[in-house]
């Protein structure tokens, strides 16, 4: 176990050293999306397990004291399980983003496949399942997207889907995999990580990596929840506001993926919600008032 802790030090260690120039390289050339010295965050929250809801009334309570308005990213059998919570994030002006009806690979409801993994069909049933389920239960049709577990779960066969279903945008993407400089952007239909001249119309939208160590994504359970977290106390809301900085330098809006069992109750995510909405240069906005605003910068 120590090796196994060392040799992560030690990746952790290279990764930060080469993290500059890897960002600077990554994003050159590309095209602006946001105003010179301004950037806009969007804060999602991918509710999988029970540790989530026990903090989600927690996490609402912070949320709506700094009127951020975030998105959630809910499983159907949660939502048949839990109507009135998700009541609450309808009411309280959050969007709802479809994350799949059983979650393939989640340990309470669909523990034994990955959503990778399963025929084409059983991956649009599990799509349109919790769309309908979101219609039926919350009056609500969600918009956006994400992958069960994103990253390289993520397959491009969803695009489909989500054009049939008329969805804005996904976000299932690490920003450092795509290949768009961090920016949104349709995927091609030849290779999803970039662009192409044979597109979906579905946008995908990047999830920010770590500032610090450039492969992971900067998420709650790269910073808190692992055995060795990244980036623990008070340090998540100090490498946080670097990851804002690269926003504002680079011109992209950021995405993040936040557990609420890590950010609900957490004194240092309220040091972040207060930061973003104290600091004139930015703004927050939920995925599709995001998706809207980086179409129409992109045209």
């Amino acid at each position: 176990m120590i090796g196994m802790v060392s040799r992560k030090n030690t990746l952790r260690n290279l990764a930060a050293l080469g993290a500059p120039t890897l960002y600077w390289n990554y994003f050159r050339g590309g095209k602006p999306v946001t105003k010179p010295d301004t950037t806009v965050v969007s804060f999602s929250f991918d509710c999988d397990l029970p540790e989530d809801y026990e903090k989600l009334p927690a996490l609402l309570d912070s949320l709506k004291t700094y009127g951020v308005k975030g998105t959630f990213g809910i499983i159907g059998k949660w939502l048949e399980r839990e109507p009135r919570i998700h009541q609450r994030m309808v009411d309280e002006g959050h969007e709802i983003m479809n994350h799949t009806y059983s979650h393939p690979d989640n340990e309470v409801f669909h523990p034994d496949e990955h959503f990778n993994e399963i025929p084409f069909e059983r991956q649009r049933e599990q799509i349109v399942k919790f769309h309908e389920c979101a219609e039926n239960i919350l009056d609500v049709s969600p918009v956006g997207f994400r992958t069960p577990h994103f990253g390289d779960l993520h397959t491009p066969k969803v695009y489909t889907v989500l054009e049939d279903l008329g969805y804005l945008y996904s976000t299932s993407v690490i920003m450092t995999k795509a290949r768009s400089h961090g920016r949104p952007y349709y995927p091609s239909k030849a290779d999803y990580l970039r662009e192409g001249t044979d597109n979906y119309r579905i946008l995908e939208m990047p999830a920010a990596a770590c500032p610090i160590h450039y492969f992971p994504a900067f998420d709650s359970v790269h910073c808190i929840r692992q055995k060795e977290p990244a980036h623990p106390g008070t340090e998540f809301s100090r490498i946080f506001a670097k990851s804002v900085d690269l926003g504002k330098r680079y011109r992209v809006p950021l995405v993040y993926d936040f557990g609420p069992q890590d950010v609900g109750g957490n004194a240092d995510f309220d040091r972040i919600l207060q930061s973003v909405t104290a600091d004139k240069n930015v703004r927050t906005m939920n995925g599709a008032e995001l998706a809207r605003f980086a179409k129409e910068a992109l045209q």
